[in-house]
């Protein structure tokens, strides 16, 4: 590839610090006076100034539920339905619970319109919503309930939301469930009202705004993290709207206009980039289908929806990609040599900008279209990177364009997109920084970052105007992470991209030094080993005192069923699913030497092929607290929970027992 210039980005280099600034005029596509509108009034007055506009386009979309089924199609909400339930319930709530501005609120539930219905009725009086993740943890959760004097809790009821109420017995519920699906479940000790009761009692008596500034607070967004008390990230309706509108602000709907456009909401709604996203369609025209049932009705509420946005996560698009190869391997000859015939010549199409005489995508790929509901445009990937081998599938596959971004919870959302007009999508980068954005690397010579690198590169730095304020009530962790002249240290490491783009490449704070003086820089590593069709989910581990790394290993078992004959005697396979088999010493070490002569063909040093092993059979997840919301592993979490076996594994090497 032709080695570019930075000149559009780049402005100045002072000592250890590399500056660049978004390129302005590639992020110029919404209309002038809407976006100056969006970003000088509330949440409320761009709702109102929407649905008045055009009261019988679609808002919100959802599918029916039957039992514990979901049925039929996707039913929309026009604006003036919205606008109208927004009011009524905003007045149900300042009537019967009497809140004032600055009270919180919290918000438990899946995602589906009555979750963004509470947010914009709270906001309409200066009330704060504050989400809370069922998998944040009980102690996350009481913690947050018990710092921000939290008495009204809006939920979908659940096991989690009884305990919560058990924990804390001065909250009260606002439940969006029916009264039917709750009565038989509910404790009679708590104290709740049903959503639409609580619209139904504020529609027959209605009060006046009493509207925030834009310097208020718009939500305090609790980061899960990796490790200790969560800590509160505080957005101003000011830092909200301005990455709300980066959406409107790229021209990735330039030959249709965001009105015409449908946004599929299944990441969290808890989560910062379904808020910025969902704002961002709120404020633009778009309308919003929210998923049903969860992860199991993904793929039915896809085809239903039929959105044009989607934004994904590598998990969930992985898992996509897996169910197509199990499909293809039971495809016969002549159909399998039609679809790599038609793989082939798309993927050198798309790679070199040019376009096939032969229409592939009805003749091969139509149906996996349909996978994603058959008018996808654009699939934003974030959270992680994805492997070279899925974003090209994507690609071909999909019908889409592949977005890449990059944000933090701190930065409301995304900053930076590869927007398909500005960086070359061939390069797996998360793009330009967004209006009003700066961008500096700083280096890190202890992880051989520099920004003297023939590519700079350094710790991701970013001031913006929709930067958080501060950790709530957290003055130390808000000094740890803003600098003096604004900055705000993300600890992701970033790599400048020959096109100029930026590339996250590393995580700051996951290193370890081994005794020898060698950096493990972990996700990096953990991400080769988990490329391997073995390996599901991987958690390496070293101390500063050994030369070696161990690792728990969660394994594929579809895989590790296709490869049983070389590990174990044909009537003991089915003992490959047992957790106790998969670890005895003379099973264990014949897996482990598969694995290690993966990795050797990825040539990696000799101090980063794991010397010992624990083979689990639960899944990290959210659940269990071994995984954030954001699909990041929680470190601490993991130490604590394998302490004895990582004590095992490194006695097992030391007394040559593997």
């Amino acid at each position: 590839m032709k080695k570019q210039s930075y000149d559009s980005t780049f402005t100045k280099k002072e000592g250890n610090k590399f500056y660049f600034l978004n390129q302005t005029e590639h992020w110029s596509a919404g209309e002038k006076d809407d976006i100056e509108y969006m970003t000088q009034h509330t949440t409320y007055e761009v709702i109102k100034r929407r649905c008045e506009k055009n009261p019988e386009n679609d808002f919100f979309g959802y599918r029916k539920r039957e039992g514990k089924k979901y049925i039929g199609e996707y039913i929309w909400l026009k604006n003036k339905e919205v606008l109208e339930m927004t009011d009524s319930l905003a007045s149900g709530i300042m009537n019967k619970y009497h809140l004032k501005k600055g009270d919180s609120c919290g918000i438990i539930s899946g995602n589906r319109y009555e979750w963004y219905l509470t947010q914009f009725a709270l906001q309409r009086h200066g009330i704060i919503p504050v989400p809370l993740y069922t998998t944040l943890g009980k102690e996350a959760i009481d913690y947050i309930i018990s710092t921000l004097s939290i008495t009204l809790v809006f939920c979908t009821f659940s096991d989690t939301v009884a305990e919560m109420c058990e924990r804390n017995p001065k909250i009260t519920l606002v439940c969006f469930d029916t009264f039917e699906d709750i009565m038989n479940h509910i404790n009679p000790s708590i104290s709740y009202v049903t959503f639409d009761r609580l619209i139904k009692e504020g529609k027959s008596n209605l009060i006046e705004p009493q509207l925030p500034t834009m310097d208020d607070t718009f939500s305090i967004i609790f980061t899960s993290g990796t490790s200790g008390i969560p800590k509160g990230a505080v957005h101003s309706f000011n830092s909200a709207s301005y990455g709300s509108c980066t959406i409107n602000s790229a021209e990735l709907f330039k030959d249709s206009p965001m009105k015409e456009q449908t946004y599929f909401s299944y990441l969290p709604s808890a989560h910062v980039l379904d808020q910025e996203v969902t704002h961002g369609f709120i404020y633009g025209g778009g309308r919003i289908g929210f998923i049903s049932g969860g992860i199991p009705t993904l793929i039915e509420d896809l085809s239903k929806c039929q959105p044009t946005f989607f934004i994904a996560v590598p998990r969930v698009l992985q898992k996509i990609y897996d169910k197509f190869n199990e499909t293809y391997n039971q495809l016969g000859y002549f159909s399998q040599t039609l679809f790599n015939i038609g793989y082939y010549y798309k993927l050198n199409a798309v790679k070199n900008k040019s376009w096939n005489y032969i229409n592939w995508d009805n003749i091969v790929f139509y149906k996996i279209h349909q996978v994603f509901g058959g008018k996808l445009k654009y699939i934003l990937n974030g959270g992680a990177p994805l492997t070279e081998e899925l974003y090209e599938w994507l690609r071909v596959c999909s019908g889409a364009i592949i977005l890449q971004g990059y944000g933090l919870t701190e930065t409301f959302g995304g900053i930076c997109c590869s927007l398909p007009y500005m960086t070359d999508l061939n390069i797996l980068n998360v793009g330009s920084c967004g209006p009003n954005v700066e961008i500096r690397l700083v280096s890190v010579p202890e992880m051989n970052y520099t920004i003297d690198d023939e590519y700079p590169s350094g710790e991701i730095e970013i001031r913006s105007k929709q930067n958080f304020i501060c950790y709530y009530k957290n003055e130390e962790a808000t000094k740890a992470a803003i600098n003096d002249d604004g900055f705000f240290a993300t600890g992701d490491i970033g790599k400048v991209c020959p096109d100029g783009s930026l590339a996250i490449i590393d995580r700051k704070k996951n290193l370890f030094k081994l005794a020898q003086g060698e950096y493990i820089a972990v996700e990096p590593l953990e991400n080769k080993y988990c490329a391997m069709p073995l390996i599901s989910q991987c958690f390496i581990y070293g101390e500063s005192s050994d030369v070696f790394i161990t690792a728990i290993i969660v394994l594929d078992f579809d895989e590790l069923k296709r490869i049983a004959s070389s590990i174990t005697t044909e009537s003991e396979k089915d003992s490959l699913l047992n957790i106790h088999y998969l670890n005895k010493i003379d099973i264990k070490k014949k897996i482990l030497q598969i694995i290690q002569n993966y990795i050797k063909t990825q040539h990696v040093p000799g101090y980063e092929i794991i010397k010992n092993v624990y083979f689990e059979t639960e899944h990290f997840s959210t659940e269990n607290d071994l995984m954030t919301p954001s699909f990041k592993l929680k470190r601490p979490q993991l130490k604590r929970k394998y302490l004895t076996i990582l004590k095992q594994l490194r006695t097992e090497i030391q007394n040559n027992l593997i």
